[in-house]
């Protein structure tokens, strides 16, 4: 990969038909699907790039590009598109990760657990909900009548077969890992896909609605459901991060809660999406690397992060007196 700081940098893609990387600059990308996964679910394994038609990751992307992206011939995955033996390479990438995330045509969510609906089964239910879903995106102020309607029989019929899909989609360990919350934040469009080759899309306004839907409590059993309640809430908070408008750096908040293989995954992971980027370095502690990310992101102009880390209610960093 080259290495000329003059030159543009610089990635790998693979190419769906022939299934061979190639190597291309981030200003010339052709179309193509960036991966977003879980490495703890096998279905990219970094031994397999030399062998990618035995994963069980490969079948999954096949069945997205023929079924929803027949124009596309490219896609992006962190285990077969950086060179995992090489350090170098890993450091060089990471704060390449906004521009492949924000370039690609869609980001495909890859699970390992069959999602068991289909696209129309969705849209069928998004259509049944779309005056609701309206109402709460365009609500400053709401109103009885507002109330009555959202908690009617019909509104909470179909909200019922919504909160089960978002209940599937929560169930994997995507939800819980850090890398995840960029990669769908910076995403033009969110494709999930599971062992069943079902591709199912959601788009963010309408997953934005129903986690903000008053029609949850006219529903005792998700009214009361802690596990529901904290599935909602991540697809809440992942939706408002996409919100435009939102401050991206408030992303940086999301570690709280998130599992991350490396303690500096909690810095590396979110701050392509956050707008403020520091250099990927080797052997650097994470406080330091906080340090350096807050220090960047003041200079900026983000100046809600000095009173937060001031007031001491940060408890990811610590500011030397130094």
């Amino acid at each position: 990969m080259s290495k000329d700081v003059n030159q543009c940098p610089t990635t790998r893609l693979v190419h769906a038909d022939t299934l061979s990387l190639q190597e291309v600059r981030l200003d010339r990308m052709p179309r193509y699907l960036a991966l977003s996964h879980v490495w703890s679910e096998g279905l990219f394994p970094p031994t397999m790039v030399h062998n990618m038609t035995e994963s069980r990751g490969l079948q999954m992307i096949q069945a997205a590009l023929h079924q929803n992206f027949r124009n596309i011939k490219h896609f992006w995955v962190d285990t077969w598109c950086i060179d995992q033996n090489d350090e170098d390479d890993k450091y060089r990438q990471i704060p390449q990760m906004g521009a492949i995330y924000r370039k690609a045509e869609a980001v495909l969510v890859t699970v390992n657990q069959e999602l068991s609906f289909r696209q129309d089964e969705v849209d069928e239910i998004l259509d049944h909900l779309r005056e609701a879903i309206d109402l709460v995106n365009g609500a400053d102020v709401w109103s009885i009548e507002r109330i009555k309607y959202l908690a009617s029989e019909e509104v909470v019929s179909y909200a019922i077969k919504a909160f089960k899909i978002i209940q599937k989609l929560g169930a994997s360990p995507w939800c819980t890992r850090m890398w995840c919350v960029q990669e769908y934040v910076l995403a033009k469009t969110v494709v999930w896909i599971g062992r069943d080759h079902q591709p199912i899309h959601v788009e963010n306004a309408a997953l934005r609605a129903l986690t903000e839907l008053p029609t949850m409590s006219a529903i005792q059993e998700y009214r009361d459901d802690a596990e529901f309640n904290r599935i909602l809430s991540l697809f809440a908070t992942l939706s408002t991060f996409k919100k435009r408008g939102f401050d991206a750096t408030r992303i940086m908040e999301a570690p709280l809660g998130r599992a991350a293989t490396f303690e500096e995954d909690e810095i590396y992971a979110l701050m392509e999406a956050s707008g403020v980027t520091i250099a990927a370095e080797k052997s650097c502690s994470k406080a330091n690397l906080w340090k350096s990310w807050w220090e960047t992101a003041i200079r900026g102009g983000n100046l809600r992060w000095a009173l937060l880390i001031n007031g001491g209610s940060w408890p990811g960093l610590v500011i030397s007196e130094e």
